[in-house]
């Protein structure tokens, strides 16, 4: 493994007019409620929008109808199990799009499975992944005060000095003393310690980076990633249990761009979707070390083996284990989204299958499923929800719904969606009370 190496640019907090930042050669120093009025301006520009839609939404549904649709965006039952809401900045313009969700720790853990010891915290971590026909930027990390409700961080991502990471950023979870990111075969660890680092600072900065997203300007800084570690796994989503790193696929038959890579669909339960755990070490590095090829497609890919995996159903966006439970967020296209709650049949020490697939591979696995006798409930969410996370006491879930590549289009699409500005803070408890 090559040495860590994760360098962070603070020079943007430093009073010397004549600091660069690492976005531009100008350095911007707004009044003091400049990050406040951005933050205002957005989700002004969003209720707006959402009002003039709304009516001609509304008014396009009668005429296709012959009469008043009373259901046209009608508020989802949410309010029952939602906890906290917090505002998604960065979706009034079309250059990002919110994808993976966490939480931010104090500090670094000495033992990753103390993070989820029923407490509360302050600050989420949102993941955005550029659309490159609106921007050249790499892939985006925002602290979020959930207190608040303010952003007060951003990071841009680059696999090295010199590359940029511009991939799909579609899950990120906080172990010891990485933040993980998922996305392309393969999961991305940058140093923790920095982003809380650079976190505390920018609470306290006065001079913000040039972005082109008006929510998004913030005290800003490059992150190098120390490591990206291949997975078996499209690497879609990702969440950690206290024990096992989880990385999963999304999948969807009716479209052969998320076809199921081929020894994934070997299971015997015939289940689309797999999703791969690792168990990590005392500073959250995944511990295995067997190492093998497969095939996808008309590619040959390296991967690590997985401790074990669940197989479950397709359209999966993020998953979640929570105590004796597992959580699904699934959702495609201009439809309201779905959070599938299971008992998680690795409760209590259960043993799983071996599924084997080439020469020499086995792998304890587990499925989720209504037949297969663990599945409890399903409620519905707004459309586009994605990654899931635990943090020991909530639920966290994120929406990409309300961004404007997919807002005004799904609406038109389909009336009756609801649209989330909000991530959501969900209690299990009155989740799982019938």
């Amino acid at each position: 493994m090559r040495t860590v190496i994760l360098l962070l640019v603070f020079s943007i907090l430093t009073l010397n007019p004549a600091s660069a930042s690492p976005f531009s050669e100008k350095l911007v120093q707004p009044a003091k409620e400049t990050l406040q009025e951005a933050a205002s301006a957005s989700k002004d520009f969003v209720k707006d929008k959402f009002a003039i839609l709304k009516n001609k939404t509304s008014e396009t549904f009668a005429r296709i109808t012959g009469k008043v649709n009373d259901l046209v965006r009608k508020d989802l039952e949410t309010d029952q199990f939602i906890a906290h809401e917090v505002f998604i900045p960065g979706h009034e313009d079309k250059s990002f799009v919110c994808q993976g969700i966490t939480y931010l720790p104090a500090s670094v853990a000495e033992d990753p499975a103390s993070q989820l010891k029923n407490r509360t915290y302050r600050i989420a971590l949102l993941s955005y992944y550029p659309k490159t026909d609106y921007t050249d930027l790499p892939a985006q990390i925002v602290a979020v005060d959930m207190f608040s409700g303010k952003a007060i961080a951003r990071f841009s991502l680059y696999l090295d000095k010199e590359k940029a990471y511009k991939g799909h950023a579609g899950g990120i979870t906080a172990v010891g003393k990485y933040l993980w990111v998922a996305s392309g075969y393969a999961i991305h660890a940058f140093s923790l310690k920095s982003i809380i680092s650079f976190v505390s600072l920018a609470r306290k900065a006065k001079t913000v980076s040039n972005f082109p997203v008006k929510s998004l300007v913030l005290p800003g800084a490059k992150l190098f990633s120390a490591i990206s570690w291949p997975v078996d796994s499209k690497a879609s989503y990702l969440s950690f249990d206290g024990k096992f790193l989880w990385v999963g696929d999304f999948t969807k038959d009716s479209n052969k761009s998320y076809a199921p890579i081929r020894h994934h669909q070997s299971n015997p339960w015939k289940k689309p979707t797999w999703i791969s755990g690792y168990r990590v070490d005392k500073t959250g590095f995944p511990a295995s070390r067997v190492k093998y090829s497969y095939k996808d497609g008309s590619a040959t890919r390296a991967a690590y083996k997985p401790d074990r995996v669940i197989c479950c159903r397709e359209s999966v966006q993020g998953m979640a284990v929570f105590k004796d439970h597992i959580a699904l967020s699934i959702s495609y296209g201009a439809a309201n989204s779905k959070l599938a709650i299971y008992r998680s049949p690795m409760a209590n020490s259960a043993k799983g299958r071996t599924i084997k697939f080439g020469e020499k591979i086995a792998i304890e696995a587990f499925v989720l499923g209504e037949k297969e006798g663990n599945w409890l409930k399903t409620v519905a969410l707004p459309a586009g929800s994605e990654d899931l996370e635990f943090d020991g006491r909530f639920l966290y879930v994120t929406f990409e719904g309300s961004s404007a590549n997919y807002r005004n289009r799904w609406l038109l699409q389909n009336p009756k969606i609801t649209i989330s500005e909000n991530f959501y803070l969900i209690n299990p408890g009155k989740l799982l009370k019938d």
